[in-house]
């Protein structure tokens, strides 16, 4: 016969076994599944146009921003699909360039994983459209300067040169036609620099070039004047 003391511990043995082993159970960690707090984007329409300003430079890529936590801290994974355009990177800050893509509204998933079985997914559009009409950018222009004596005494010859600046090329190599008031040109018509020669001594000689061989929406055209100084008697 069993004796009730050795009966009456191991009755306290099983009660504290069962007692840790709720202890254990309680223990145990509960995984809380990531959360997605904002998914933005730096807009949420693109207009795809070759020229500037309807589309600058950079315009038809959108900046993504995407805010995820996790409340037990867990190491969280990224992963992003799309359809169209190219993904810098999938994270919480990535961009979207959707350069060359069909209009129309196209979506970005991007699901977050704590890798311990929890997971949250969102969703982000944005449409593609035309910019609409929009006039190409004006061509590089020359600038073009001409140069002459301001004040001369009673000249013979008065000299004056056109300077070509800027980064603008022309078609071909440029031409130039001259016209002068109050002179007459003596050398130089369709070069750079002319010789003018006074038609009359009380008037203020002016020079003008017209530069050729530039797109035509451009100003070519300059001058400059010289005025004349009578000795005195």
């Amino acid at each position: 016969m069993r004796r009730p003391g050795l009966l009456l511990t191991s009755i306290l043995l099983v009660s504290l076994s069962i007692v840790a082993g709720q202890k254990r159970v309680k223990k145990a960690r509960v995984n809380h599944p990531p959360q997605i707090s904002s998914f933005s984007s730096s807009t949420r329409s693109v207009s795809l146009c070759p020229f500037y300003p309807c589309a600058p430079a950079g315009a038809e890529i959108a900046r993504l921003t995407l805010v995820a936590t996790d409340a037990d801290r867990d190491a969280l994974q990224f992963e992003c699909a799309v359809l169209v355009g190219k993904l810098s990177a999938c994270g919480p800050t990535m961009s979207w360039d959707l350069n060359n893509v069909l209009r129309g509204t196209h979506t970005i998933a991007v699901k977050v994983r704590d890798g311990q079985g929890g997971e949250a997914t969102a969703n982000l559009a944005i449409t593609v459209q035309d910019c609409g009409v929009c006039d190409p950018p004006p061509p590089p222009c020359p600038t073009i300067e001409v140069s002459c004596p301001t004040q001369i005494n009673n000249p013979k010859i008065v000299k004056c040169q056109v300077t070509i600046g800027g980064s603008a090329e022309p078609y071909k190599p440029p031409s130039f036609k001259w016209s002068v008031q109050w002179g007459k040109i003596v050398k130089g018509q369709n070069t750079r620099e002319i010789e003018v020669e006074p038609t009359d001594l009380d008037e203020e000689i002016r020079a003008t070039v017209e530069v050729g061989s530039y797109d035509p929406s451009c100003s070519t055209t300059a001058s400059c004047s010289v005025k004349i100084k009578q000795p005195l008697p």
